[in-house]
């Protein structure tokens, strides 16, 4: 069996007719439609039930991103009202709409939760906790079983940073197994918009490896929920200034590297930066990478089962399928070479440290050697001066004394004068 991954978009038009065109301008149906749509936006927001139906019924799952927020006054609800009930009525007419339409669906709620930048981030995580359990069981406990909840934090920091997405901040954001289906995590590389860095490539994105200043985010969210399937809920990059086809292609290639990795959906609209992708290329590189990788395809299997949270999709080989004998084969190797370079680069970053700090002990030590050799040399030499001086001493001392045994000799002379004189 082959691990697969669920693929498809958001768009900038938030319809059917924009996801049709999406189809089109890569050469290939998403499996999984993504929009965007708030709770409340002055007045309350219906689960779009028709959209998610027509869909289903063309073989596509329907992944619905909300907030519990109103978009017309870009604010949050308050947490005292929604635990108070005061949401109750509407957020039961969804629960109970979906249950009667029966058919699976993803929502993710509040995401990037831990991003100070958005209305639903509060500094106390077990406010948000509280907030998103409360939801899921209104839910639950009006039949909408057939929801599939997805967790989907923003990418993060490295751990210590002063920021709201520091790695080691995430973990009392997550509301705990039995009220999260899968995980997720929203990344980009954004090239040179919005006062970014540099060109960063997918592994780079997700991981941080080789930039300082990127945490590991799929390590991070691997470790808060292992056994929980993964949904990059957004990811995209930057026209500018590096290869976006190349980047495209090789992000769709290393997917498979991240096991938890299960679906993935691109934000295919700009939005503070070039997202899209370009008929001339990146959407071209987008369709060959889901048609020639471990990707579902529309059309091709059996839906999951009514009123149950979304399982992982796996395919079984069979002759002709383009991951079958060889080309599965050329798919792993270049899968495990993708691998092995990244793991040689970390090798030689490490190998190249460790000759620095070698370095550096043999240049500490080469100046303590030539300081303790300055010190003998300078102790050296005051034991020479001071032995000189002795010796200069013991001289004027002998001098001396010879000087007054010769006075002595004269005084005797002069005293013996003395006594012959009358």
């Amino acid at each position: 069996m082959v691990a697969l991954i669920l693929q498809g978009a958001s768009h900038g038009t938030q319809t059917l007719a924009g996801s049709a065109a999406f189809d089109t301008l890569v050469g290939a149906k998403q499996a999984l439609v993504q929009i965007h749509s708030p709770l409340q936006n002055g007045t309350f927001v219906n689960f779009p039930i028709g959209t998610a139906d027509a869909l289903w019924k063309q073989g596509q799952l329907y992944l619905h991103t909300t907030a519990t927020w109103d978009l017309k006054t870009h604010t949050v609800w308050p947490t005292a009202d929604l635990l108070a009930g005061k949401y109750d009525a509407f957020l039961i007419a969804q629960a109970k709409a979906l249950a009667a339409w029966k058919h699976p669906c993803f929502i993710r709620l509040d995401g990037e939760m831990n991003g100070s930048w958005e209305a639903w981030y509060f500094a106390d995580p077990t406010e948000f906790v509280c907030r998103w359990r409360y939801i899921v069981a209104i839910f639950r406990a009006n039949g909408a079983t057939n929801v599939t909840w997805v967790w989907a934090p923003n990418q993060v920091d490295p751990v210590g940073a002063s920021t709201s997405t520091a790695a080691d901040k995430l973990a009392p954001y997550y509301p705990g197994d039995d009220a999260v289906d899968w995980t997720g995590f929203d990344a980009y590389n954004w090239g040179d918009a919005r006062g970014a860095k540099s060109w960063v490539p997918w592994a780079g994105v997700i991981t941080g490896a080789g930039f300082s200043w990127i945490g590991n985010t799929y390590a991070t969210i691997s470790a808060i929920a292992p056994s929980k399937p993964m949904l990059v809920g957004e990811f995209g990059c930057n026209d500018t200034p590096g290869d976006k086809v190349a980047w495209i292609t090789d992000a769709l290639k290393t997917m498979p590297n991240y096991p938890l990795i299960r679906a993935v959906s691109y934000f295919d609209w700009d939005q503070s930066a070039s997202w899209t992708l370009k008929p001339t290329g990146s959407a071209q590189a987008w369709g060959t990478g889901i048609q020639t990788g471990p990707y579902v395809r529309v059309g091709e299997f059996t839906m999951p089962s009514d009123l149950q949270p979304i399982q992982p999709f796996t395919r079984t080989i069979q002759a002709g399928d383009p991951l079958s004998t060889i080309a599965s084969l050329q798919w792993q190797v270049g899968t495990l070479t993708t691998r092995v370079q990244a793991d040689t680069q970390a090798l030689a970053a490490e190998q190249a440290a460790h000759q620095s700090d070698v370095s550096n002990l043999q240049a500490q030590l080469a100046q303590a050697q030539q300081q303790l050799s300055d010190a003998q040399s300078s102790d050296q030499g005051q034991i020479a001066a001071l032995q000189q001086q002795v010796q200069d001493l013991t001289a004027r001392a002998e001098t001396a004394e010879s000087l007054i045994a010769e006075v002595r000799t004269n005084l005797q002379a002069l005293v013996r004068f003395g006594q012959i004189m009358p």
